[in-house]
């Protein structure tokens, strides 16, 4: 079932969260994967990109979070996964501000991790590399554009991968659902970083 909801707006992640719940029980997963990348240097970074890829990235994830966690504290269970980026580590040469935000979800992974333990809550990140999602956010003037051709976007991204392959949300998926798992019980405050070696190029 698709809910539509703004993560930057706490009301309408409340309403999202219990929407899900009347619909399904109480919520056991959750998985924060909403971004906004701007795809701007520095120095045409105005404010209003700041606040909003940090209102999305971050403080997004914190809403949803504090929206789900008195439920899985009251089951005595829970697992999260933050979706975030090898610019958690590696910066960008095209959008510092991603890559900033990316930074930051490790250490609230990591800070999650710790205070939600005691209730048996599992809190993990995936740093993917790059995933040919189709549509992003972002200046259509970077490298990343809608406009490139199907062989020239292929190759360009290729390029980053150590197999030289794209990969999709096919094989991304999988690490996702692993962490959301009974298998992954040892797992916890972890960042796990899938992007096919790009750390490396």
């Amino acid at each position: 079932m698709a809910i539509q909801a703004d993560v930057t707006d706490p009301d309408q992640v409340k309403e999202m969260v219990k929407t899900g719940s009347q619909a399904f029980g109480p919520i056991h997963i959750l998985v924060n994967n909403a971004a906004y990348q701007c795809n701007l240097p520095f120095p045409e970074y105005e404010a209003y990109h700041l606040q909003k890829i940090f209102a999305t990235n971050l403080h997004g994830y914190i809403t949803c979070i504090q929206a789900v966690v008195p439920g899985m504290k009251e089951m005595g269970y829970g697992r999260i996964i933050n979706v975030s980026s090898v610019h958690a580590k590696r910066p960008t040469n095209f959008d510092p501000g991603y890559s900033m935000t990316k930074g930051a979800i490790k250490m609230l992974t990591r800070e999650c991790a710790l205070e939600l333990a005691p209730y048996h809550i599992n809190v993990n990140s995936v740093e993917y590399g790059y995933v040919d999602i189709g549509v992003k956010s972002g200046n259509p003037r970077s490298v990343i554009t809608q406009a490139m051709k199907e062989q020239e976007h292929k190759f360009r991204w290729s390029s980053l991968c150590l197999s030289g392959q794209v990969y999709g949300p096919r094989e991304a998926a999988p690490i996702v659902a692993f962490l959301a798992s009974e298998e992954s019980a040892m797992v916890n405050g972890s960042s796990v970083r899938a992007d096919t070696g790009t750390i490396l190029t």
